[in-house]
């Protein structure tokens, strides 16, 4: 069995968040998407396509089934933050320079329950969620997606 390989560039939309890992009250991202999270993406996108129109997607077994063809017939590379020049896209690598690329491509936001009788934050519930930015933060320049799917 061959397979084949096809380069795959997906531009953020938004800002999009992987977990990582927690540290105090920042719930930090990778710098990057992982094959599983793709994975998971398509799965997800392939069950509620297959339900449109006989109502929500909620039988399980729908997403296995899905989620064991995906795996049988896909792979997935990570896919990493890259930039557009020209015709081409440069991947940039979060190791090359990590407080650099750091401040590029991540960002974050923050956010709280409130407890409205005390006008204040509720106890222990204050978090911020760390993301990659669909924008460079220097310069404003979209941010891609580039990796590979295997067929």
């Amino acid at each position: 069995m061959t397979w084949n390989a096809y380069e795959v560039i997906f531009r953020l939309r938004s800002p999009l968040h992987i977990g990582y890992s927690k540290v105090g009250n920042l719930q930090r991202t990778r710098p990057y998407v992982t094959g599983r999270s793709l994975w998971g993406a398509l799965t997800m996108r392939l069950t509620r396509d297959a339900a449109q129109g006989s109502g929500p997607a909620t039988d399980s077994s729908k997403y296995q089934k899905f989620g064991a063809q995906v795996h049988k017939y896909l792979a997935f590379t990570y896919f990493y933050p890259a930039l557009q020049s020209g015709n081409n896209y440069q991947v940039v690598w979060p190791w090359d320079n990590e407080t650099l690329f750091r401040h590029r491509f991540l960002g974050s936001y923050q956010s709280t329950a409130l407890s409205y009788p005390q006008q204040s934050a509720a106890e222990g519930l204050l978090h911020e969620v760390e993301f990659i930015s669909p924008y460079t933060v220097d310069t404003g320049q979209p941010v891609f997606l580039r990796g590979y799917v295997f067929e």
